[in-house]
């Protein structure tokens, strides 16, 4: 588990995990809509979910400056634990090119190197599972959920019909930064929400 992690910068975007988007410049003027002394339901619901939104990715940042500070010390701490045991080549009796097939398949190092590298490996690795609950492991899962608490927030806003067109604005943003800023295809569900509303406005439903 422990070499999974990525030094440096925040994670880039996987099956499991994508890395987190800044969401300045696409601020909505919810503001001024509040200050409305009357708003309809889809825009106090619109309004709400992007506040949520902003919430979350603020709170996203703040746990990622601490998670790559913990990988940091990690992989600096693992350095001190020198390089993972590799192991043993067997002896080859004779030149490689020299020796058939079925004595490749025989060939095997002696157990006592065997032996050695198993006890090796045992306890390095067993220092770097330390090191990493030391290190990484509290701040891991907070940095997981915030994570997937971001991307709760950013799934509601693309299923909530955008009330006006500032607010499709924003959900296109919001998608392209999202996905193809990162050079990732657009997701179904996302798409299917994004063209549903281009369709009601272009059908002056919005």
């Amino acid at each position: 588990m422990a070499t999974t992690y990525l030094p440096g910068a925040l994670r880039p975007a996987n099956p499991t995990r994508r890395a987190f988007i800044s969401a300045a410049g696409l601020a909505v003027p919810i503001a001024a809509t509040a200050a409305s002394p009357v708003l309809s339901n889809p825009r106090q619901k619109w309004a709400s979910l992007v506040a949520e939104f902003h919430r979350k990715e603020a709170a996203l940042q703040v746990v990622a400056k601490e998670h790559n500070a913990a990988e940091t010390a990690f992989f600096a701490g693992r350095e001190l634990l020198g390089e993972c045991p590799k192991a043993p080549e067997a002896d080859y009796p004779r030149p490689i090119d020299e020796m058939t097939v079925g004595e490749l398949r025989e060939l095997r190092a002696s157990p006592e190197k065997q032996k050695q590298f198993a006890t090796a490996f045992a306890d390095w690795h067993a220092e770097c599972e330390k090191l990493e609950q030391h290190t990484v492991a509290e701040v891991e899962d907070r940095w997981q959920t915030a994570t997937d608490e971001r991307e709760d927030a950013v799934n509601a806003i693309f299923a909530c019909p955008s009330p006006d067109a500032a607010a499709l604005l924003f959900k296109l943003n919001l998608a392209e930064r999202e996905y193809h800023g990162l050079g990732i295809d657009l997701d179904e569900t996302v798409a299917k929400h994004v063209f549903t509303d281009v369709r009601r406005f272009a059908r002056g439903e919005a």
